[in-house]
Parts: C-alpha cells; structure tokens; sequence
C-alpha cells in the first residue's frame, strides 16, 4: 500500500502522527484526556487531567473555552482530585456535563490547553463514518486509489492460498479484509466485522442510507455499506468448503520486513481457528442472507447455501442446549432461524437465546447485537415471540449485571487491551437502556464509549483520523521494531502495553516519539471493534429506540392499506356530513332581525 501524502500531511512529517499526540496535550507536565469525537448535548461529560509523577498540586485557573476564538465561555462544574494506580500521578476528573451549548470547545489549565472537542446532536455522524469506510481502505486482493485518502496499491494478495491436501489442490482465500498492519487475514474477525455491518444496516436503516461511503461499486445502492457487505461476503463464501468446514484466514509474513501489500506475491498459509469461527461465519451468512435478499439475489442464495452447510455439518447444535461461554453457538441458531435456513427445529431458537449468558461473556461478540435484532424484529412486526421476550429480558439483566463491571471504564486505570469489550459493554449498557429507559445505564455506556475515544491515560485506546490526517497513522510493532503504519482512518485502536511510559511529547519540536523501553508497546486495529464501535455511537448519538424498530433518522411508517382506506372512508364521510349541513344552511330562513 502507497500513500500520497498532501502539502499539509508533508510539513507536518510522519513523526508527528503519531496518535499520543493527537490525543494528549502536554504543557509543564500536564496531560489531557478528553473525547476527541466529543459528546451529545444530554450526555454525561468528563474528561480527565493527569499532571506529573510526583502528585503536584492541581493547576489554577481550569476553564472552557470556544475553540475558534479562545474566548472563555465557562467553567467546569465541578472537579474530583485522584491518582492514577499504576503510575501514581496525580489526576483531577473534570466534570463538564452542564456544558450543553452547541459549538466546539478546548479545556484550559494554565497554559496547557486540551484537545479541541464538540457539543451538539449528531456529533458522532462523522466519526461512523470514518470508522465504517475503514474497511474500504483495508480492502485486500482489489486495487485501491482513494480520492479522500490518497491511498492507493494494485490489486494485492492475490495468490492466498494454500496446498489443501496431497494432491496440491489450491485454496483461493484472496479478497476480504487485513488483519492490522501486517496484513494478515483472520476469517473469525472478518465474519465477525460482516455480521456487524449487516446489524449496522438493519438496526439504523435511516443512518445506513445517509451515509455515503463512496465506494466504487455502489452506486446503485440505496444503502452504500452493502457494497461492504458485499465485499466481505465474497471472502467468507470461499472459506466455507463443501462439507460446512470454515477455513480459518492467511497468516502473514512469518518474520523479517513485512512487504507491501501489491508486492507480497507469496502464496500465504492458511491459519488454524477453531470451532467458533465456523459459529461465527454461519451466523453472519445468514445475517447477509437475508440482508442481501433483496438487492443482490444470487448472493443472498450463495449466503443461505453456505449457511447450510456449516449447519448440516454439526447437526447436534439444535437439538442440545449450548454450554456456557457458547455465545458465538447461540447467534449463529439465532441468526439462522431469523433468516429462514432450514434445520432450526421448533422450540431450538427459544432454547439457544434462554441459554445466553448475561455476564460479561455476553459483551465478547455480536450476540448482543443478535439479541437486539430479536427485540426489533418483533416491534416491527408487532409481533410477542418466546425469543424476542427472552432476548429482552436477557438484555435488561445483562445491563443491570454488567453496569458495576462497565464503571471500571470510567477511570483513568481501565485496562487497555479492553477496546474490543468495552464496545461490547457499551452495546448491551445502551441497548439495554434503550429498553428499559435507564439513564445510568446509558451514562455508564457513555463511559465507555469516552474510554475508547480518548478519556484514557496515554493513547490506551483511540479511533485514528480524528483529529487530523496526519494523526491516522497506525503506531504498530512487530517483533522488536517500532514504527509507523501507514494511514489508515477511522481504524479502532488499543493498546497491550503501557504506552503512557513508552511514548512522549518533545516539547521543543511538538512532536511524538518514544523512550529506550524493555518492550514494545502493541497497537492493533480492530476490524470486529470498528463496526461494533459505529454501533454503540449511533444507539449514544440519537437515542434510538431499538425496541420500536427505528431511529431518529428513519421517516415515520406510513399507514397500513387498511388504515389508509378507514382514514379515506372516514374523510368521505365527514365530507358528506359538510355538504348536507351547508345543503340545511342554504335552505333555512334567514334569522329575525333584532331591531
């Protein structure tokens, strides 16, 4: 993959990009974590103020300000003093919830001034759709020239593959998307990132429609994330052999340089999964089966086949209940009977959706998200289903469990290899939520959302692109090397190291770089967090209302035929009770006059 940069990206220089210091301000040893995607008017709002080791004494002075003119415009309600655990500075939560006026703000503490941030309804539009085109810049086995990134490569990877057997049979696993910045593949995440597309689609039809992603191939689709779907659809329909076994993705370089993408010719292994994988795929064919039914009817066919076959090949699943931890099980049941494969017996979806768990087991996938599907399906269709009812009450218990668990992301300590769970949390804390009209479980749900958009210690957790086009590099390590990836917006980060010691801000020239450290610190793009991460925004950003099967985006229904021919007969009607009573007027004498 090449990149052309553009004047500003060139003067700004590669080292810059780096995201710590897209996300932390750093002036007399004071650091600033605020959302850099920033909040909903109504939302809880805090951010966090880390300043130095040694527990100083909180700054003077903090303050609000416009971001265009720097002008003072408020103060923050109120500050609660801390310190972090694992580094033992010194951290003040700021609490800026009455900061409701729309507009884009920074926060001052003497001469350290936060990244800019913004106040207003919509505000996370921009920031789902970074993340949903994401997965159009990390393409593989298609050329790519992007107008709005300057990124482009050929075609790449086009011999995936690999000897099956004896006989030399090749494999073709070319197409779907990489697996961070060493290109691998791994067939569990891209199954797991389709199906999310396909919840996105389904659950926000308004919000799917208004986004234009600008891909190549969709412009004849209403909606441009199904050419997404599409894409990803492609590569799974080829890991599923003809038996129902699931091919589980190409490893990438095993050592040494990692080459570009359109100059990795090499025929790549394909890589062990294990059983959830094939889970996972049946549930997001089925899902894009039905999806895909009405806009692209010969892959929705190829969908259902495939579906079936992973099926057929573990016929047992039905007919027994799942073990705990099984999640990945129950949503490929659960997807497979909303769509209509054939083999789901009477009374197996009930019993798959009653065996889910409401720990935080539930929040490690998507079948939070095929719970909410359940729950929407029978609001469209005004319809009480055994599952739907279950999957509610699923929801709502899971929320009430995890809510004290979730807290922990509203601290400066939240682990940092948490990113991927902690959109999972926040799907099931605001889903739930959205049900049960629970405000502190929306607040907590906002919490983590902050937590993965910036209110963490150091770049533990962040969405590349937000705050510039320089800030969207990948910081990647592989094996011992550290350096910069290449651009790649609107990618979910998270961190399994402490970056909070390896990274710093050279206050001389402003730019990032790092210390001499023991291990390197490993960043890795989230291809499942991406999707799950535009989902949890969305349901924070409108307040959809999951239950009633539509978002804030979405036009109201239109009446049904038979309400519309009552409403027709009953104008008709009123119309000739107006001309009878105006027939009676015409006709009656005129009144007596009073003089």
């Amino acid at each position: 993959m090449m990149w052309k940069p553009t004047r500003r990206a060139a003067l700004l220089g590669a080292a810059s990009a780096l995201l710590p210091c897209a996300t932390w301000a750093r002036a007399g040893g004071v650091h600033w974590a605020v959302n850099r995607a920033g909040w909903p008017s109504g939302a809880p709002k805090r951010a966090w103020l880390l300043h130095g080791p040694e527990g100083a004494p909180a700054p003077d002075g903090l303050r609000i300000l416009a971001a265009g003119s720097g002008l003072p415009v408020g103060v923050p309600d109120g500050l609660v003093e801390t310190t972090d655990p694992l580094t033992g500075s010194s951290v003040l939560r700021v609490e800026l919830s009455g900061l409701t006026e729309p507009g884009d703000y920074v926060l001052a503490a003497g001469p350290s001034l936060s990244p800019p941030f913004t106040i207003g309804d919509g505000v996370y539009r921009r920031t789902v759709r970074l993340l949903l085109r994401s997965f159009y810049l990390d393409r593989c086995g298609v050329a790519l020239n992007d107008g709005e990134t300057n990124l482009f490569h050929r075609p790449c990877h086009l011999e995936d593959a690999a000897l099956e057997d004896a006989a030399g049979t090749v494999v073709d696993l070319s197409g779907g998307w990489h697996l961070g910045s060493d290109y691998g593949k791994s067939t569990g995440a891209i199954a797991q990132a389709l199906f999310g597309l396909v919840a996105f689609a389904d659950l926000f039809p308004g919000e799917a429609e208004a986004i234009d992603l600008v891909l190549p191939e969709t412009a004849d689709l209403a909606a441009s994330v199904d050419g997404e779907i599409r894409h990803g659809v492609d590569y799974l329909l080829k890991a599923v052999d003809s038996h129902g076994e699931v091919r589980g993705g190409v490893a990438s370089a095993a050592e040494g340089a990692i080459p570009a993408p359109q100059d990795d010719d090499a025929v790549r292994a394909i890589r062990s999964e294990g059983v959830e994988t094939a889970y996972v795929t049946g549930a997001a064919l089925a899902a894009a089966a039905a999806r895909l039914e009405r806009i692209d009817a010969a892959r929705a066919q190829a969908c259902a086949d495939a579906a079936r076959r992973i099926l057929a090949a573990r016929p047992d699943l039905v007919e027994t209940s799942p073990r705990p931890g099984e999640t990945a099980r129950v949503q490929m049941i659960a997807e497979m009977a909303l769509a209509g494969i054939e083999g789901i017996p009477p009374g197996a979806l009930a019993m798959h959706i009653g065996a889910a768990p409401t720990d935080d087991r539930l929040a490690g996938g998507g079948l939070a998200l095929t719970l909410l599907r359940l729950v929407r399906r029978d609001a469209a269709t005004g319809t009480v289903t055994e599952a739907g009812t279950l999957a509610q009450a699923k929801l709502e218990a899971a929320g009430r469990d995890l809510e004290p668990f979730a807290s922990f992301f509203l601290g400066p300590d939240a682990a940092s290899n948490a990113h991927e769970r902690a959109t999972g949390l926040g799907i099931v804390l605001a889903g739930a939520a959205s049900l049960s009209g629970n405000p502190a479980l929306r607040a907590t749900a906002q919490g983590t959302a902050d937590h993965l958009l910036g209110v963490n210690r150091f770049a533990e957790a962040f969405v590349t692109g937000l705050a510039s086009e320089t800030d969207a590099f990948l910081p990647i390590a592989h094996g011992t090397a550290i350096g910069l990836g290449l651009p790649l917006p609107g990618a979910m980060m998270g961190s399994t190291g402490r970056m909070h010691e390896d990274w710093f801000v050279d206050e001389a020239t402003g730019l990032a770089t790092f210390r001499q450290i023991t291990r390197p610190p490993m960043t890795a793009p989230s291809l499942a967090g991406n999707v799950s991460l535009a989902i949890l925004l969305t349901l924070l950003d409108d307040g959809v209302a999951v239950a009633a099967g539509k978002s804030e985006a979405d036009p109201p229904p239109g009446p049904t035929a038979a309400e519309a021919a009552e409403a027709a007969e009953a104008a008709e009607a009123a119309a000739n009770e107006g001309d009878a009573q105006a027939s009676e007027a015409e006709a009656a004498p005129p009144p007596a006059s009073a003089h």
